[in-house]
């Protein structure tokens, strides 16, 4: 394994490579539905497989954290994209290692590293930032029980136009209702 990577699993345990082969899943999927070309698709699975990339750089007790973050620690956590961009822009195409620095970046302009808005922000990045958030909020974290998938749908579709664009939250919902079970042992879906 390329050493970035295991060191990326490292910080994230072992849940870390899941999370990014369902994004980037969900992410093509959803990318299909809005028509996007074979060679973008292509970048946009590899960039949502790495698009944490960054979080090797960010101190691990941090990111284990459970209680509420320090404006300090918020800050280390806020510059992982651009960890992630500095990292890669020198191996990956430009797009990608762009779709990886704008996944926290938010429709209304309120996000970061950079605050850009709306149709100025990478359409992959995009598509990444609304398919992380459902993972994250249906996988839960080790110290946070998960929400259904109809809960998550939910947020997405209240935060659509503001966090998220529409469009692709649209278009993540009518991806088909299999591919938006979590890929994970024990959800219920195989008894």
């Amino acid at each position: 394994m390329d050493p970035e990577l295991a060191r990326l699993a490292l910080h994230h345990g072992p849940g870390f490579g899941d999370h990014g082969s369902r994004v980037a899943q969900l992410a093509v999927a959803t990318a299909e539905y809005l028509g996007l070309e074979r060679h973008e698709m292509k970048r946009l699975w590899f960039g949502s497989l790495i698009h944490d990339l960054g979080k090797t750089d960010v101190d691990q007790s941090i990111l284990a954290k459970t209680t509420a973050l320090t404006d300090d620690e918020a800050e280390e956590i806020r510059r992982h994209p651009q960890i992630g961009y500095d990292s890669l822009s020198d191996l990956v195409h430009p797009s990608i290692a762009e779709a990886v620095l704008c996944h926290h970046e938010r429709w209304d302009g309120s996000g970061y590293p950079t605050g850009v808005k709306g149709r100025s922000i990478p359409l992959m990045s995009r598509i990444i930032f609304v398919v992380d958030a459902y993972d994250v909020m249906t996988t839960g974290r080790d110290y946070r029980a998960g929400l259904g998938i109809r809960a998550a749908g939910d947020e997405l579709l209240k935060w659509s136009g503001r966090q998220f664009d529409p469009m692709v939250v649209d278009a993540f919902a009518s991806v088909s209702r299999p591919q938006l079970a979590p890929r994970y042992a024990g959800n219920g879906h195989h008894h």
